[in-house]
C-alpha cells in the first residue's frame, strides 16, 4: 500500500503589513489632501460662526455680603437668588447674562455680566450691585422694630448727654460725683454704639461692602470647543480618506478572486442588505 504524503496548503487569511504599506502608498496624495480639506472646511466653519455671532464683553464685580450685624445675607442665598434671576430680573438688559459665584477663601460674591457691549456689561454689573444694596434694606415689621429700637436708643443717648452737660466735674467734685460722670461718659459711649449698629441694620449693605467696583467689560475669549472644531475636521478627513481607500481596494480586487466576492457578500448580508443565505443558495445553483 503505497501512502502518498498529500501536502495542503494552509490557507492564509492574514493580512501583511507590506500590502497594506502598498496600498496606502498608492494613494498618498489622497492621504495627505484630505485631512488638509477637512481642516480647512472646519476652520471655515469657526471663521464663518465667529463672524457671524455678535462679540460679547464681561465685567466683574465682588462683594463682602457678611458683615456681622448688618446683612441679613449669607453668600449663598444671594448667590442663588442671582444665578435663578429673582429678584434680579428687572435689571438685566436684552442679551446681557448675569451669573455669580463663590469665592474660595475671601467668601466674597464674585458677579460676572456678559453684555454685547463693554459699557452695557459694566452699567448692569452695577445694577446688579445696587439691587444687592436695595433687598439687603429691612422692611415691613423688621424696619419698624429696627426703628423704634433707634427711637428709644436716641432719646436715651440725649437724656445721658443732658446729664453729662448739666453736672459737669469741677475741682471741688468728691470722688463719687467724678466716678458717676465717668459712668456717664461710658454709658453715653455705649448708646453711640448701639446707635451706630441699629443705623447699619437699617442701612444695609452700601458701596464700602464693594470690594472690587465693576470692571469695564472686556471681550470675551473663543470657545474651547470651537478651537477643537478644526482638529476634528483634520483626523475627520484621514478617517475618510483611509476608507475610501481600503473600499476601494476592495472593490477593485473583488472581480479578480472569488473569495472576495463571498466576503463582500457576507459583508453585505451582516449589514443588513440582503438577507442571509440568498448568496449561499446561488451558488449552489450555479
Amino acid at each position: 500500500m503505497n501512502d502518498t504524503p498529500t501536502s495542503e496548503t494552509p490557507q492564509n487569511d492574514e493580512i501583511d503589513l507590506m500590502d497594506l504599506l502598498l496600498i496606502l502608498s498608492e494613494h498618498l496624495r489622497v492621504l495627505i489632501i484630505s485631512p488638509l480639506v477637512g481642516l480647512l472646511l472646519a476652520g471655515g466653519l469657526v471663521f464663518w460662526k465667529s463672524s457671524q455671532a455678535l462679540p460679547n464683553y464681561i465685567s466683574h464685580s465682588s462683594i463682602f455680603v457678611e458683615a456681622p450685624g448688618v446683612s441679613k445675607f449669607r453668600a449663598e442665598v444671594l448667590i442663588g437668588m442671582i444665578n435663578t434671576g429673582d429678584p434680579f430680573k428687572s435689571v438685566a438688559s436684552d442679551g446681557a447674562a448675569i451669573q455669580a459665584s463663590l469665592g474660595r477663601s475671601d467668601r466674597l460674591v464674585n458677579i460676572s455680566v456678559t453684555a454685547p457691549s463693554a459699557e452695557m456689561a459694566q452699567t448692569v454689573n452695577q445694577a446688579v450691585l445696587d439691587k444687592i444694596f436695595e433687598i439687603s434694606k429691612p422692611s415691613g415689621e423688621a424696619a419698624q422694630r429696627l426703628q423704634m429700637l433707634l427711637k428709644n436708643e436716641q432719646q436715651r443717648l440725649s437724656e445721658v448727654q443732658k446729664l453729662i452737660t448739666d453736672t459737669p466735674p469741677t475741682s471741688q467734685s468728691s470722688p463719687e460725683s467724678i466716678q458717676a460722670y465717668g459712668e456717664l461718659l461710658e454709658l453715653a459711649s455705649k448708646r453711640e454704639f448701639a446707635i451706630d449698629k441699629i443705623q447699619a441694620q437699617l442701612s444695609g449693605l452700601s458701596p464700602q461692602d464693594v470690594i472690587n467696583t465693576p470692571t469695564v467689560g472686556a471681550p470675551v475669549t473663543s470657545n474651547k470647543k470651537e478651537t477643537l472644531l478644526p482638529i476634528a475636521g483634520f483626523m475627520g478627513g484621514g478617517l475618510l480618506a483611509l476608507m475610501w481607500i481600503f473600499m476601494r481596494h476592495a472593490l477593485s480586487t473583488m472581480h479578480k478572486d472569488p473569495q472576495q466576492n463571498q466576503k463582500w457578500a457576507q459583508i453585505k448580508s451582516n449589514l443588513g442588505f440582503k438577507k442571509p443565505g440568498t448568496y449561499a443558495s446561488s451558488e449552489k445553483l450555479g
